[in-house]
């Protein structure tokens, strides 16, 4: 699931790909984002697909917003 938000979010800032901001954000929320999950799948012994599948989504969309808001300030 990993895979699929980051892989459509580099495919939506194709235009950015030349430049070092994108990676640099793409490179921080990827350490949030597996620190968090190391954090939370070592406390829960089981987790259904399911939840990643539901989850797949709105993660997109955080990550979405977070690059929209970080890359396409004017100033």
């Amino acid at each position: 699931m990993t895979a699929i938000i980051f892989g459509y979010a580099i495919r939506a800032c194709r235009r950015l790909w030349g430049g070092q901001r994108l990676w640099l954000f793409l490179g921080l929320f990827f350490a949030v984002h597996s620190g968090l999950g190391v954090l939370i799948l070592m406390r829960i012994p089981t987790v259904p697909l399911l939840i990643y599948a539901v989850l797949t989504g709105p993660e997109y969309l955080l990550l979405a917003a977070y690059l929209n808001f970080f890359l396409d300030r004017k100033g």
